[in-house]
């Protein structure tokens, strides 16, 4: 059964040029944005999905580590709250 990390980030102290080249990072690192309106937030929600053959603590690591690479040459450390599970988030967008 394959696993699902959603990450909730915060980017603390970035201009939007710098949010928007994490987001680019992270989108290439296969990570899907959770969309939301408006302006780009200090706060986002990602998720992937990991292989079946890939247990907890390394979908952890990969996560932690793929935020924080992320914001590397930022020099800024994100905040996170993750989360894996073997369902894929369920995602309702409001207007």
């Amino acid at each position: 059964m394959s696993n699902y990390a959603i990450v909730h980030a915060e980017f603390p102290k970035l201009d939007s040029e710098n949010i928007e080249n994490i987001y680019h990072y992270l989108e290439k690192a296969k990570w899907i944005k959770f969309h939301t309106s408006g302006e780009k937030a200090l706060f986002t929600t990602w998720y992937a999905k990991f292989k079946d053959d890939v247990i907890y603590d390394r979908v952890i690591s990969t996560s932690t580590n793929d935020f924080i690479n992320s914001a590397k040459p930022y020099d800024v450390i994100p905040s996170l709250i993750i989360h894996v599970g073997p369902n894929m988030p369920y995602i309702q967008i409001g207007k």
